[in-house]
């Protein structure tokens, strides 16, 4: 319990998709382009990640679906660090793919995983508790790096770096 919250505490990544795509990955002078390429990045990783993740383990294996929750984590941050430093649209927009894919299989397989564990008669509160509290830290964090982007000379590059490791 609680792998979404801490996934959600990153919640202000789709903020930062918007901003890096309207200032620093603008295509062709076009930010409406740029924003789309990361929201297809994104897209494209969240889609084929669940799908790659239930290769990966057996549904049935708490053990297993433990640890591949918590590597999808470390791998979704790490991929948010890589694309905290590249400079191209061709760049980020890979790092945002493998990023994603990450997240997906932690969004996913955390929820078999509680289905897994949670008694039955449990289940619905505990289940609706944790994403209501993934809500709630991305509902913060959104409001937190928005408030902090919206400084003038903002950082967008630091902020997405103290996001990934927070």
């Amino acid at each position: 319990i609680g792998m979404k919250s801490g996934w959600g505490i990153a919640g202000a990544a789709t903020l930062f998709l918007t901003l890096f795509g309207e200032r620093e990955y603008a295509v062709g002078g076009r930010p409406d382009l740029g924003v789309m390429l990361m929201y297809l990045a994104r897209a494209v990783g969240t889609g084929i990640g669940p799908l790659i993740g239930r290769w990966l383990i057996d549904e049935h294996d708490v053990d297993g679906l433990r640890r591949l929750t918590v590597a999808a984590f470390l791998w979704s941050a790490g991929w948010y660090g890589v694309f905290s430093v590249v400079t191209t649209v061709w760049l980020a927009v890979p790092s945002l793919v493998l990023a994603h894919f990450g997240g997906s299989i932690l969004w996913v397989q955390s929820s078999v995983l509680l289905q897994r564990i949670v008694p039955e008669r449990f289940r619905g509160r505990v289940i609706s508790t944790d994403i209501g509290r993934a809500t709630l830290s991305i509902s913060a964090s959104t409001w937190i790096y928005g408030r902090l982007a919206d400084v003038p000379g903002a950082d967008l590059r630091r902020l997405l770096q103290v996001m990934t490791v927070s």
